[in-house]
């Protein structure tokens, strides 16, 4: 317990003498007025728009989503950065002082940090505005129920990874636990809220900071000191065996949580639906966290590796341009490298996307008993999916010209993925005209993978001959 509360008081005066963090941690405490979610019954939380109730779907799709993503920069923030370099990185953890602490007690004291963040400033808007969200009345109650519910997903941020990827992944899984729950009545009081926050913290903590020690029959065998390595074949056929074969574990990885997360909607039925007319369900978030994962760790790590995107935009132990680099030494040109790269990029990105409208369509059948993929009134959520093929171009682009170290290029093809995506669904929100709505897709798809072609052209005629100096 003491050395809990001397890493509390340590991560606490850290934060207060940071100003970036202390400037995330008030933002975090103001962002509670925007949405603080409380119990729900098994049909959802309510939610109000103006004077209007929005439609269930619509609720759960923002709660959840809010409780997946509000502790996510403050639970890292108030650990602080661990990475060395000119470059900010925020997902990362600082080194600490060597104290007598457990990782479990070393995790709930940072989750600590946040709660009297967040506390504080509740307290001081009820002070200062006690009629601001009808706060006053119902302080104390709506900030213990809104903490309950936000508890397991502040554990699953602030628990060390070693990589941003794995930690929205975790926090999403632990999000669709929760709307499993929900599902099953069991957040539907205060009382079961904080029963079930408490099991799921349980099942976070309790493998962490443990050592496994597989049981094995028989002693392990002394591994063999020879020197791996594989057959040289020529080179252009190695290297489009590299491209195509590489990535194949992480898509086999990617097809099996796509089943697991069909299966765990199958088995919460009516959860099961998308973005139906009643809950968005366990199927929609499971597959958002699958398309994000599949598109960090698959589209954007051509042949496996995360060399062609990490150095440009200065991830420490990286260089812009080392993935061309690496590959200068090999009896290959350089443009056909940056063709493998964006065709990689192309057919990747949109095997995922097809996997998610696949999804849509099989949750569609499911549910209406009829091949409604383009039926958007019985199929909301391919009004959602199918649009977002323009997004494939741009990730293309991206990681095209990441590995050919054009930074312009890259944010270039950054900004129209997140035209794309953000602005799709804005699009969605304010019904412009058809055409008008397809002209800015297409034109962003355009800008984010037409000028990295450019790269990909011959740097020599065929002809021409390179005279050794």
């Amino acid at each position: 317990m003491s050395a809990f509360l001397t890493h509390l008081r340590i991560r606490l005066r850290a934060t207060l003498g940071d100003p970036a963090a202390l400037a995330v941690m008030i933002a975090t405490g103001l962002a509670t007025l925007i949405l603080w979610p409380g119990p729900m019954p098994a049909t959802g939380p309510r939610l109000l728009f103006g004077d209007e109730a929005m439609p269930a779907g619509t609720a759960t799709l923002y709660v959840f989503m809010w409780i997946w993503l509000w502790p996510a920069v403050a639970s890292l923030r108030v650990g602080g950065s661990t990475t060395t370099g000119t470059a900010s990185v925020v997902l990362a953890q600082r080194g600490h002082p060597a104290l007598p602490v457990g990782p479990r007690a070393h995790v709930l004291a940072e989750v600590a940090v946040i709660v009297l963040f967040v506390l504080v400033v509740r307290t001081a808007l009820l002070a200062a505005a006690p009629w601001l969200h009808g706060i006053g009345t119902e302080f104390g109650p709506r900030t213990f129920e809104g903490l309950v519910v936000m508890l397991p997903a502040l554990v699953a941020w602030t628990v060390p990874g070693r990589a941003p990827q794995l930690r929205f992944a975790r926090a999403g899984g632990v999000v669709v636990l929760q709307l499993v729950a929900m599902r099953s009545g069991l957040l539907a009081t205060t009382a079961l809220c904080t029963i079930t926050s408490l099991a799921l913290v349980g099942l976070l903590l309790a493998p962490f900071g443990r050592e496994w020690h597989p049981w094995r029959r028989s002693p392990q065998r002394p591994r063999s000191a020879a020197v791996r390595a594989r057959r040289a074949g020529p080179p252009h056929r190695q290297l489009v065996h590299d491209f195509l074969v590489r990535p194949l574990p992480w898509v086999a990885a990617m097809l099996a949580a796509q089943i697991v997360v069909l299966i765990a909607g199958s088995l919460v039925w009516p959860g099961v639906r998308l973005l139906g007319e009643d809950s968005p369900g366990v199927v929609y978030f499971g597959t958002v966290v699958v398309l994000s994962l599949a598109l960090s760790f698959i589209a954007l790590r051509p042949m496996g590796s995360a060399q062609a995107v990490a150095g440009l935009f200065g991830k420490p132990n990286y260089r812009a341009g080392d993935f061309l680099t690496a590959w200068s030494a090999l009896p290959v040109r350089r443009e056909a490298v940056l063709r493998g790269v964006y065709l990689h990029g192309l057919v990747v990105s949109l095997f995922i996307f097809a996997l998610a409208l696949g999804v849509n369509l099989l949750v569609a059948v499911l549910e209406h008993r009829a091949w409604a993929v383009l039926d958007f009134d019985r199929n909301p959520a391919a009004r959602a999916f199918l649009p977002m093929v323009a997004a494939v171009p741009c990730v293309a682009g991206f990681v095209a010209a990441s590995a050919a170290a054009r930074r312009d290029k890259a944010l270039l093809a950054g900004l129209a993925l997140l035209l794309v995506v953000q602005g799709h669904l804005l699009m969605l929100m304010l019904g412009p005209p058809a055409p008008l709505h397809a002209a800015v897709l297409v034109g962003a798809a355009a800008a984010g993978g037409v000028p990295v072609l450019f790269d990909l052209r011959r740097a020599t005629p065929r002809n021409a001959t390179i005279t050794p100096t």
